[in-house]
């Protein structure tokens, strides 16, 4: 858990989370309405697929996928021992983060956490919206008329963005990815979904003790800056059947600047019989 030094920075960031929340909600000037937004469309990857790239920054290395009381705490390990080795790094924040979103839970979140085991391995059945968010393989934006597709490399998953000004249906059908709606915000692509089945999260690291209910509601936040090669993102989990308060979690991408193939994960259980 984290130290009764670290509590203060602690409570700053979950108040910062919380406002961070409700500037989402505000509803969106009409002058952002009509901006083109951030051009995200090409092939995006992570640290852990494209390590020896120089733009990476030690944090992305260390932290993707971090909540931002991770980040936090990350400072003051860096401050404490700058010899610590990667490995040391994202163990300890690992942890971190585990604790961290474990004391946010509600007693129903913790229940469901309790009594569902989390299975080390998905295999190869399809996985919900919160594994993709911290995937490690390669995504891929494609603008067309009246909303955005997000194809994952991870056994070639399609999200769709519907940003044509719709809202959310009435009698939506619950799923894995959930249903998705967008909106600019100048450089800034915003996008909430709703309608996710209750999921235990079946995957090693960070997002190992989340859980999420029929509530859930995510709310992403892709920044791209002109001139820059890499988008920040920031995704908000608000679950108030499983969570005390939302949380967000933050990591980066970089545009490929290299010939490479968008290909789809060949996913194949391999049962140990001959």
């Amino acid at each position: 858990m984290a130290s009764s030094k670290n509590g203060a920075a602690v409570s700053a960031i979950r108040l910062s989370a919380l406002v961070a929340y409700v500037l989402v909600l505000i509803p969106v000037a009409s002058d952002a309405q009509e901006d083109a937004g951030p051009d995200l469309e090409g092939m995006w990857i992570e640290g852990a697929s494209a390590f020896a790239d120089p733009r990476w920054r030690l944090e992305d290395l260390i932290c993707y996928g971090c909540t931002r009381a991770a980040f936090g705490h990350l400072d003051i390990l860096m401050a404490q021992d700058e010899e610590r080795s990667l490995t040391e790094y994202t163990r300890a924040l690992a942890q971190f983060d585990r604790e961290y979103i474990y004391g946010l839970m509600t007693e129903a979140g913790r229940r469901y956490f309790d009594e569902e085991p989390v299975a080390p391995d998905p295999g190869c059945e399809p996985i919900g919206l919160i594994q993709h968010l911290r995937t490690r393989l390669s995504v891929n934006f494609e603008e067309f008329e009246g909303g955005i597709t997000l194809q994952y490399e991870y056994l070639g998953s399609t999200r769709t963005v519907h940003m044509d000004g719709r809202d959310h249906p009435a009698d939506l059908q619950s799923s894995l990815l959930g249903h998705s709606i967008g909106w600019y915000d100048g450089s800034t692509l915003v996008v909430e979904t709703v309608g996710l089945e209750p999921t235990v999260v079946r995957s090693s690291g960070i997002f190992d003790p989340v859980r999420i209910s029929e509530r859930a509601r995510v709310i992403e936040r892709y920044t791209r800056n002109p001139g820059e090669s890499w988008y920040d993102y920031e995704a908000t989990l608000v679950d108030p059947k499983f969570y005390r308060e939302p949380f967000v979690v933050h990591h980066q991408r970089r545009l490929l600047e290299y010939d490479q193939v968008f290909e789809v994960y060949d996913c194949q259980v391999v049962s140990g019989e001959f």
